[in-house]
């Protein structure tokens, strides 16, 4: 029972967790950036935010084939495997950052204007 409702607060704030998030990258000009049409930016902005698409895609490729190669590597050596709820874990994780990263990599390297 008391397992049971530890995860319903874990979940709970997972969500809060969530949703903060989701607010916050939708309140600023990044999240704008990262997914307007071509048309409605300019080119310093469509120029960064298809650096920013490149490289989050590169990094999701090589960190998920890395992963894939760990797990594989685990399982051989010791046994070791994954249940449903872990690759669940594994699978809602990888689409979040696949979701958020080239929005965050653009906040990350984007390099102020000057106000001259």
């Amino acid at each position: 029972m008391r397992t049971q409702a530890g995860l319903v607060l874990v979940a709970i704030g997972l969500i809060l967790v969530a949703a903060s998030l989701s607010t916050l990258f939708r309140n600023t000009r990044y999240w704008r950036w990262g997914n307007a049409p071509d048309a409605d930016l300019d080119e310093y902005q469509v120029e960064t935010r298809d650096r920013a698409y490149r490289w989050s895609y590169s990094l999701i490729v090589t960190l998920g084939l890395l992963g894939l190669l760990g797990f594989r590597i685990a399982n051989d050596a010791t046994g070791f495997s994954l249940n449903e709820t872990q690759y669940e874990l594994l699978f809602w994780g990888w689409l979040l950052i696949g979701a958020t990263l080239p929005s965050a990599l653009l906040a990350w390297n984007e390099q102020p204007l000057d106000e001259d």
